[in-house]
């Protein structure tokens, strides 16, 4: 049985708070990506798997999780699978969803504290440069 998982993430959709919407959709569907695969393959583990994840640079309402299913035993199975599979794999992605904007706030505040930090101007700081410059500048790292 091969089974194929499509979506379409619209760019236009991400929400505020991105320097770059396109940017950070195709971040998602690399972070998507492997998950879908890993919760399709829980479920049917001898299945070809295919996950294929397009962004497109528009807002608006997207088709979703579409899954097809190839290679069935049972007519009936052409249904059920992707239905259900389909149902399940919605959840996943709102999951993942979280997940995604959580690791993005924390890339976000940590590129924030290293920019403050690096900024930040103390009486060691300013005896440290006076030292350096009395002996020519920063002094060279040392090769071992």
């Amino acid at each position: 049985m091969k089974i194929t998982v499509r979506e379409q993430i619209m760019s236009g959709n991400m929400g505020d708070g991105w320097d770059d919407n396109y940017e950070a959709a195709n971040s998602y569907a690399d972070f998507l990506a492997p998950i879908l695969l890993e919760d399709v393959q829980e479920q049917y583990p001898d299945a070809e798997i295919v996950v294929a994840l397009t962004v497109e640079r528009m807002g608006g309402a997207s088709r979703g999780i579409v899954v097809d299913v190839d290679g069935v035993d049972e007519p009936e199975q052409i249904f059920e699978v992707p239905d259900a599979l389909a149902e399940m794999l919605v959840y996943t992605e709102q999951d993942a969803w979280g997940k995604f904007c959580d690791a993005e706030a924390v890339r976000a505040a940590a590129s924030t504290m290293g920019r403050k930090g690096g900024k930040s101007k103390s009486d060691a700081k300013a005896a440290a440069a006076r030292e350096n410059g009395k002996r020519g500048g920063r002094p060279r790292k040392e090769v071992k």
